[in-house]
């Protein structure tokens, strides 16, 4: 098998920021007063390709002896590739099939963001001190140049079950800045209410104890797959045609693979986009502004010789949080078979899989809106094109698609507690050490906005959508400890210092202000992601369930001995399996707390000089001991 990479990643970026940030300041009394604003205009011009040279596949078969497996005039079984040989089809030009080159559209992003405050640090008596503060954010969401930009509406009647003749068929996709949809985003600006508050008493000569909280908005920027170039009006893939209906005869080479050209992106073709069934997604109308609330308890207190003591706890919550993506089509649990997966103890379970599983006549096959649509370039799935489908598939939230995804959904959220200790040493010679201890839990049912680029991330969907309250799970980033060791020395050379103090000149400028930093981190490592979705249900043919979840029987510990030796092993794996029962399954054996990938040991040192050569004489080592990937997640084997 052959197969050409193209010229790998195309990806075109120009970004522009612009920010005015005017503030005023005033005393008034006991009253420090700051009144301000910001605005910023952040530009993003985008153009992605992940193959913007094509991929071309070749293999055996199209020069084989029998090409077509089985068929009329052929004989059935027989291996299709035999006597045929992969790079003879290259030579000839003949393709395996199933390739394609995508043309994304090059689009102009942008983001206007505006926000005004108001802070007041009211010093009610010497040892008393109040801050009141409210911010007021103005949060515009993405817009596009062009206005290629559209949004799913879940209660809007569909064009597609309009034309099959089912009205009461629900969903559809609207172009911004349309009779369907008049904004120019996907969401109307937020007005966002942001107030903070903070005080802060000395309870005694030597100790403070504060105290504060906060609402904080998340900028939309952070919805990374909202914004207009990941949306699918703005990529199309055009299919290399190898072979004609018959599967054998070859049809348009490799020496002119399309010969009537690349499609480009339909954009804003409201026709088009009424009939695409397949691979789509948008962001969801009415969605709201993510934000945090964030507060703290700190006591400080100042020992003799120079000693700090800092002990704090500091939590936040987050509410309406962004998801990457999230199955708007999953079937409904109601529907689905339960109990074990055994079809003598259980004949009820296999029957409703036989159920759903049954072909039916498809009242979407062959629907166009408008009609005229259907010669041009329609990719619109296997509900559009199919004469049947699965009956289950009818029973579906949006039965005329095959599946719809929601960009960034408003619906999870995320606790954050710790406590945070600190101790701090401060020396008259000009040293300085510092250890910093914290003890932390971060739960959540999403996760990170590139979850495909991180290990400690999962790449897959909720086990079940209509209930995201048991997708909570640790997060794949909760750190449980982390001990900080600092340590800044400043070298006693040169002018009153206690070595080369009567230096001068050139001489004392070579060994003056030199300083020696430390860091020393010892962090636990993050959760091992037990992953995959093996079991019955995934595995029943039913189409658009959700992700099972390992089954565990009994506790899993990590292995003992060293970590070379344990990479393989790094953790007993006999305690999970692939899940024995239909129905889905929560969080609870996605992230465990015993079950963690090797801690952290991270040493800096910095040698630095405060001198007129400090330019070229400082110096940075980072040992760290990494973490290897083999172990950064374990996917259990079905």
């Amino acid at each position: 098998s052959w197969c050409s990479q193209g010229t790998g990643s195309g990806i075109g970026a120009w970004d522009d920021t612009y920010s005015f940030s005017p503030m005023l300041s005033k005393i008034v009394g006991k009253h420090n007063l700051k009144f301000g604003g910001e605005f910023r205009l952040l530009r993003n011009n985008y153009y992605e390709s992940n193959d913007p040279a094509g991929f071309f596949h070749f293999n055996a078969n199209m020069t084989g002896a029998n090409p077509q497996n089985g068929g009329p005039g052929r004989t059935p079984g027989a291996d299709a590739a035999a006597g045929g040989n992969g790079f003879a089809s290259f030579l000839l030009g003949y393709g395996a099939g199933g390739d394609s080159v995508t043309e994304p559209a090059r689009t102009a992003d942008q983001i206007k963001y505006l926000a005004l405050y108001a802070g007041d640090t009211f010093q009610v008596t010497k040892k008393f001190t109040v801050n009141l503060g409210v911010r007021v954010d103005l949060q515009g969401d993405w817009t596009e140049r062009f206005d290629r930009i559209l949004v799913f509406n879940p209660n809007e009647t569909s064009p597609i079950g309009t034309q099959a003749g089912m009205p009461d068929v629900k969903g559809a996709f609207d172009l911004v800045h349309s009779s369907q949809h008049h904004s120019r985003s996907a969401y109307d600006p937020w007005n966002d209410v942001s107030p903070r508050i903070g005080v802060s008493y000395q309870f005694a000569r030597n100790t403070v104890i504060r105290a504060g909280y906060g609402i904080f908005y998340v900028s939309p920027d952070i919805r990374w797959d909202d914004a207009p170039h990941n949306l699918f009006i703005n990529s199309f893939n055009t299919t290399w045609l190898t072979a004609q209906a018959d599967g054998v005869t070859p049809k348009n080479t490799l020496f002119n693979p399309f010969p009537t050209g690349i499609t480009p992106p339909f954009g804003r073709d409201q026709a088009l986009i009424n009939v695409q069934g397949n691979g789509v997604s948008a962001p969801l109308v009415g969605e709201k502004a993510p934000y945090s609330q964030q507060w703290n308890l700190n006591i400080q207190h100042q020992l003799a010789g120079n000693l700090l003591l800092d002990v704090a706890y500091a939590g936040s919550k987050g509410t309406h949080l962004p998801m990457h993506t999230q199955d708007l089509n999953q079937l409904q649990p109601q529907f689905l078979p339960t109990g074990a997966a055994d079809p003598i103890a259980n004949p009820a379970a296999y029957a409703q899989i036989a159920f759903l599983t049954a072909q039916v006549a498809n009242p979407f096959a062959g629907n166009c809106a408008p009609p005229a649509v259907c010669t041009g370039p329609v990719q619109s799935g296997g509900v559009g094109t199919n004469p049947t489908v699965k009956r289950a598939q009818l029973l579906l939230p949006y039965p005329q698609y095959d599946d719809v995804a929601v960009t960034e959904p408003d619906n999870r959220d995320s606790s954050y507690h710790s406590l945070q200790e600190k101790v701090q040493k401060r020396f008259s010679a000009g040293a300085n050490i510092l250890a910093a201890y914290t003890v932390s839990k971060l739960i959540d049912n999403t996760n990170s906005e590139i979850n495909w680029l991180e290990a400690a991330s999962p790449g897959w969907g909720d086990g079940n959508a209509y209930d995201l309250r048991h997708e909570r799970s640790l997060d794949g980033f909760d750190v449980p400890q982390r001990l900080v060791l600092g340590s800044v020395l400043d070298l006693p050379f040169g002018r009153g210092k206690k070595f080369a103090n009567n230096w001068s000149g050139v001489a004392n400028k070579l060994v003056s202000g030199w300083g020696v930093d430390t860091i020393i981190t010892f962090q636990k490592g993050f959760p091992i992601i037990i992953g995959g979705c093996p079991g019955p249900l995934s595995n029943s043919g039913i189409p658009n369930v959700g992700c099972a979840r390992a089954a565990r029987a009994g506790v899993s510990h990590l292995t003992s001995g060293s970590l070379q030796d344990r990479l393989t092993r790094w953790f007993d794996t006999s305690v999970f399996a692939p899940s024995q029962i239909f129905g889905v399954t929560d969080r609870k054996t996605l992230t465990l707390p015993f079950l963690r990938i090797p801690s952290l040991v991270r040493r800096t040192v910095l040698v630095s000089s405060s001198g007129p050569s400090s330019s070229t004489a400082s110096t940075i080592r980072n040992l760290v001991r990494p973490i290897p990937a083999v172990v950064a997640a374990a996917t259990l084997a079905g």
